[in-house]
């Protein structure tokens, strides 16, 4: 049987590969962007941020789930979507061409959504909020960008490797693991700890974790002797239980307000 090589499964069978829809939602992202500096010079935060970014008040008390995709295309400022594509052409090269286009868009945008599921869940208390018109105030400030939905893209890699039965120390003592491994790390512990309590670490850790659970769904589905089905139904499984348990939950929390 030949052997598995972390490198040669990532990177040697990649550099001939154009990522062709990575390379369309940088430019995506990158046009949006521009467009909504030109509506509002020297402001990122509004109108655009106020009529497509994602809050607790727009989504849960008004009902409008669309935010949670149009927020994934917003940023707030030049270093903000700077570093989000630049992650994103560094994870999308590596992983779009095992997991293929459409599952990859597929992963994409629900590892998004989960990260601003843990976002409503973790960074909204509206039962403190509601006694204060500044609390108030903080449930109606919008949450942007494709973080969530780029290291999403980190846990995907991770369940490649795992689908394909490589350990963590395989993982780990390649020079491209380690770095990949590393950057996973620090950003479950800044999402634990809030490190910078400006970023939204509950998104970047729903974004990973949602990445993972589809990705090993997805990659379980595809390779066929190599693969656990059983596992990557159930990892299904615990995605639909996070996205539609912190929804229910968010509700739940919210003043006066009723699931149905």
């Amino acid at each position: 049987m030949k052997s598995f090589n972390v490198d040669d499964s990532i990177w040697a069978r990649i550099e001939r590969w154009e990522p062709y829809v990575t390379l369309r939602l940088i430019v995506i992202n990158a046009v949006v962007f521009l467009a909504s500096s030109a509506a509002q010079p020297g402001r990122q935060d509004t109108p655009v941020f106020d009529r497509f970014g994602m809050d607790y008040l727009s989504v849960v008390m008004q009902n409008q789930h669309y935010r949670m995709f149009t927020a994934m295309f917003l940023h707030d400022g030049w270093m903000h979507i700077f570093n989000n594509m630049l992650f994103l052409a560094l994870l999308g090269y590596m992983v779009e061409r095992p997991l293929g286009r459409a599952r990859f868009l597929l992963a994409y945008f629900g590892a998004g959504y989960l990260g601003f599921v843990f976002a409503l869940v973790w960074q909204y208390d509206p039962q403190v909020a509601a006694v204060s018109q500044r609390g108030l105030a903080l449930l109606a400030r919008p949450t942007v960008g494709a973080s969530g939905a780029v290291l999403g893209m980190l846990g995907v890699w991770l369940a490649y490797e795992r689908s394909l039965r490589v350990s963590l120390s395989q993982m780990w003592h390649s020079p491209n693991g380690q770095r990949v491994m590393v950057f996973t790390g620090y950003y479950v512990i800044a999402s634990l700890v809030g490190i910078n309590p400006r970023v939204s670490h509950s998104a970047h850790l729903g974004g990973i974790v949602g990445g993972f659970l589809l990705g090993f769904f997805l990659f379980s589905m595809g390779y066929r002797g190599r693969t656990l089905p059983r596992q990557g139904w159930m990892a299904l499984a615990a995605y639909l239980a996070l996205a539609v348990g912190g929804l229910v939950y968010a509700y739940q929390r919210a003043p006066g307000f009723n699931l149905l």
